[in-house]
């Protein structure tokens, strides 16, 4: 299979944008840019998202450990893009806030999810997440971050003109 084509066909699914925040050991914030991400469940409230083997973050992402998926809004495609980038202080000139736990949440946000590391599977190349909800918040006057062929809103918008 033709790993470069799989890609592109898997691309034609639109999906949103999420920035997945926790803290290390060291309570160093760690954040990273998913967007393959999903609810689960709603009785108990679960949602999963997938991350890299390789990813950086990855320590920071055990089971029981508390995390938070910022759902992004359309505004906000430089923090997309900076969270999506190896390295670096992703948080600098990010306005945040703190969780009651001290993991970092992203200001003007779509919408807002505090989790818990319920358990962690295997997924070929990456780990499927699976978080435990603990409490959410969204905002319903805001339009989403999209994610299609490779390409953030307006770029998206643009295309479909």
């Amino acid at each position: 299979m033709d790993v470069r084509e799989f890609r592109n066909a898997m691309g034609n699914f639109a999906s949103g944008v999420t920035v997945i925040t926790s803290k290390d050991e060291n309570d160093n914030f760690v954040g990273l840019t998913v967007n393959a991400f999903s609810s689960l469940s709603l009785d108990p409230a679960q949602i999963l998202f997938c991350i890299d083997k390789g990813s950086s973050s990855l320590p920071a992402i055990k089971k029981g450990n508390a995390f938070v998926v910022n759902i992004l809004q359309e505004k906000q495609e430089l923090v997309c893009l900076g969270f999506a980038k190896k390295g670096g202080n992703k948080f600098k000139d990010v306005p945040i806030s703190l969780s009651d736990e001290g993991v970092p949440v992203l200001t003007d946000n779509l919408a807002t999810i505090h989790c818990h590391v319920y358990e962690i599977y295997e997924g070929g190349d990456h780990l499927i997440v699976v978080g435990d909800v603990g409490d959410f918040s969204y905002d319903e006057s805001k339009t989403p971050l999209l994610f299609y062929r490779g390409k953030l809103n307006p770029k998206f918008q643009e295309t479909m003109a």
